[in-house]
């Protein structure tokens, strides 16, 4: 994220906090997949763990509505796992809603939050909720002149990358609060270190790039590629195998030999993707009733956390890498058919 604002101007027109909502839905859309199985058809954005829901709620307002965003970051009941909202007003200075548009010096626009949580019988304040979650307040200036603190969550006017992990972010610390808050500070850490594994933390600290779930047309090509393209690397090195998937739902490949192995293929690195891989690998390890060398193949980079973890449980990490129209797989595969 560039630079952070410390002051801004409170967005007020009903033409324009409609305008940044639109905006905002927008992005969301080119994000993730709907998801409408529930009451509240959400947008489930995979790749930065978080799903989005725009919608309007009855309320005693002149126009007889309000605006109703809910945010959280686990893909199932919204209802149970919502993290927090974040509700513009429709128009005019903010009364009770948390949520505001704002615009910095440069005119760009920033979406905030007051940071006020109602988490069980517990109501958060803005200092409380500033203790909780580390954030800094900016100050907001209205057309009245009167001025209050809120806090950033997200750029609308940057990159939509910049939106997606701000939004996640902050997302993710209300939601850590609401755990460490029901059910206490232990609880909270687990969760974190979950998150932190799954690549889900900040930018900051995580530093690797997930590549996301692919749409079922393209993950189904690019796994026949990456397929075709391992089991002629296996020819080149004149290691048998077997041209088939090992029963109905196990790795994609075995070889055959001394030091057998079995590798299995995925298309994305997300953590739904490679706990598959692992289930995959060792179920189907034990089924066949002889050791096997272990190999999962992604097409980038695995989490820092998550090769560690698939290291200690006997799991090589292979990148099949693109070059030009084919795939290579290097130094790692020479070595694991040794």
């Amino acid at each position: 994220m560039a630079s952070l604002p410390t002051r801004l101007i409170a967005e007020e027109r009903d033409t324009r906090i409609a305008r940044a909502l639109a905006d905002w839905l927008r992005i969301s859309k080119t994000g993730g997949g709907q998801q409408g199985r529930s009451s509240m058809p959400r947008f489930w954005n995979e790749r930065h763990g978080y799903w989005a829901y725009f919608g309007r709620a009855n309320a005693n307002t002149s126009l007889g509505w309000r605006y109703w965003n809910a945010f959280g970051i686990r893909p199932d009941d919204p209802t149970s796992s919502m993290a927090v909202e974040i509700n513009p007003p429709q128009f005019g200075i903010a009364a009770g809603t948390q949520g505001l548009f704002a615009r910095d010096a440069i005119g760009k626009r920033w979406i905030l939050h007051g940071g006020r949580l109602h988490i069980g019988h517990e109501r958060i304040n803005s200092d409380r909720f500033a203790e909780l979650s580390g954030f800094h307040r900016v100050r907001v200036t209205f057309s009245n002149e009167s001025e209050r603190d809120y806090f950033l969550v997200a750029p609308l006017d940057q990159d939509s990358e910049a939106l997606h992990q701000a939004l996640r972010l902050f997302i993710a610390t209300c939601a850590r609060i609401r755990t460490q808050l029901l059910l206490g500070t232990h609880e909270a850490e687990l969760e974190d270190r979950a998150n932190i594994g799954e690549g889900q933390s900040s930018d900051e600290k995580r530093g690797d790039y997930v590549i996301p779930a692919r749409s079922a047309v393209i993950a189904t090509r690019l796994h026949a590629d990456m397929w075709h393209a391992l089991t002629e690397a296996l020819h080149r090195l004149k290691i048998d195998y077997t041209n088939k998937r090992v029963g109905r739902w196990g790795p994609d490949l075995r070889t055959r030999g001394k030091k057998p192995i079995l590798f299995e293929i995925k298309t994305d690195t997300t953590a739904r993707a490679i706990y598959e891989a692992l289930g995959q690998l060792l179920l189907y390890e034990k089924l066949l009733g002889e050791d096997h060398r272990k190999v999962l193949v992604v097409p980038g980079k695995v989490s820092t956390t998550f090769a560690s973890l698939l290291e200690s449980l006997g799991i090589a990490v292979m990148v099949a890498r693109k070059e030009g129209h084919a795939y290579e797989f290097g130094k790692t595969l020479n070595d694991l058919t040794r």
